[in-house]
Parts: C-alpha cells; sequence; structure tokens
C-alpha cells in the first residue's frame, strides 16, 4: 500500500501497509455480514508476506542487494525495498547496505503476525529479536527523536500483538515492557497552564509530530494497548 497517488506509480511502503493490514484483520469478521454470494473484501496475503519479507533486513528471507548480516541491523526493516530511512553504510567489501529502524521493525513485526506468520517462524522471531536487542523509549532506534511517537505507538501495538509481557535486551534483567512505555509516556506528558489540559508534543517535528493533536493520538493509543484495553 502507499499514499501518493498523484504519482500513478508503484508507490509502496510498509508503514502504509501496516496500517492497511491491521484494517483487514481488525474488520474481517464484518465481511460476514455480506448477503450470500456477495464477494468478500480481502488481500491478497501472500503478496503482502512477499511485500514483508521485501522490507526486512535479514539475507535468510530477503536477496535484495541492500541486506545486510551484519548483526546491528540483520533481523530490523526498511522503509521500503528501495529507502530505508535510517541511512547505509558500506560493508567490509565497499557494498552499500541499509541500516535497520525501530518504528518500521516493529511494523514489519505487526505485519507478519497479521498476516497470520506463526509467533515461532524464524521471520518472526528474527525481528522480535532485533527489536530487543535494540530496546530503548529514549529515542525511534536508527532515526533518534524523528518519529518518536510513532515509534512508541507502533511499538506497544507490535509487543501486544506478539503475546510477550516480559521482555529482555542486552546485559539487562527481563522487564515488563507494559511498564516501561506507561512510565516513559506519562513521564513526558505537558500541561498547558492556562487551561490544564495535558497534550503531547515532539520537538522535533517531522512526520508531523509537532502537531499535539496527533502526537497525543499516538501516546495516548499506545497507552491504551499497554494497558490492555480494548485488544
Amino acid at each position: 500500500m502507499g499514499y501518493d497517488a498523484s504519482t500513478k506509480g508503484a508507490y509502496t511502503d510498509l508503514s502504509d501497509s501496516y496500517i492497511a493490514f491491521e484494517a483487514m484483520r481488525m474488520t474481517e469478521n464484518v465481511e460476514d455480514l455480506r448477503k450470500q454470494g456477495d464477494r468478500h473484501a480481502n488481500l491478497d496475503w501472500e503478496a503482502a508476506v512477499e511485500f514483508i519479507e521485501r522490507c526486512h533486513n535479514h539475507p535468510d528471507f530477503n536477496d535484495q542487494p541492500w541486506v545486510t548480516d551484519d548483526n546491528d541491523h540483520k533481523g530490523g526493516f526498511a522503509y521500503h525495498p528501495g529507502n530505508t530511512r535510517a541511512g547505509t553504510f558500506q560493508d567490509k567489501e565497499g557494498v552499500v547496505r541499509f541500516r535497520s529502524f525501530g518504528s518500521m521493525s516493529y511494523a514489519g513485526l505487526l505485519s507478519y503476525i497479521y498476516a497470520k506468520i506463526d509467533r515461532h517462524d524464524p521471520r518472526v522471531q528474527s525481528t522480535f529479536k532485533w527489536a530487543t536487542e535494540h530496546w530503548t523509549l529514549d529515542e525511534n532506534p536508527g532515526t533518534g527523536q524523528e518519529g518518536l511517537f510513532y515509534y512508541y505507538n507502533v511499538l506497544a501495538k507490535g509487543l501486544a500483538a506478539f503475546g510477550k509481557d516480559q521482555i529482555w535486551s542486552k546485559g539487562e534483567k527481563p522487564f515488563n515492557w507494559r511498564v516501561e512505555i506507561l512510565k516513559k509516556l506519562l513521564s513526558m506528558q505537558k500541561i498547558d497552564p492556562k487551561t490544564g489540559t495535558g497534550y503531547w508534543i515532539n520537538e522535533t517535528g517531522r512526520y508531523w509530530e509537532s502537531n499535539p493533536v496527533l502526537v497525543t493520538s499516538y501516546a495516548l493509543l499506545a497507552m491504551q494497548y499497554a494497558m490492555g484495553i480494548g485488544q
């Protein structure tokens, strides 16, 4: 899925795609309300999985020339098969490789789950491994403060869907990710002194994150998933 309709080209990216996959899975039971004989709406999930794999920065699942076996990036995700949004690096042979980054790696994790890939599948496991090894709530790993609240949102969705509350990162004891993200977001809330209104905003405004309405929505959704409300 993509959003640049004005080009009339085959523009796709993992961010828009994961949201479309989510919408299809969350509304699929409504298809049962159609009249008998009416065509059900659905995606080509096999094609969706192929696209997800082509964004996956792992040589076992993706044959794109930019894929790396560097442990710092292997298992994470790029924005789409031709662009990472987290920059590139040259390996020892001088080949340009893509860097993985946090928000798209959780989007990749979610996408596999929405596509009904088993959680024990090596594609899902490698994504979860990258995510936990790069665990942080101080930044969107790979892009710093850019897209930070989008990252919180997709992180909470991804880990809730994966179904493991206790996780661990390098050199750390197991911890409950739900508690940690709730503590982090509550510490970041701002209060308008005139109105008493509570809101969130990202001082790094890329991807519209200088808009408190959007960013507050991201924060509240992340907290909703962390608390297990409506899942």
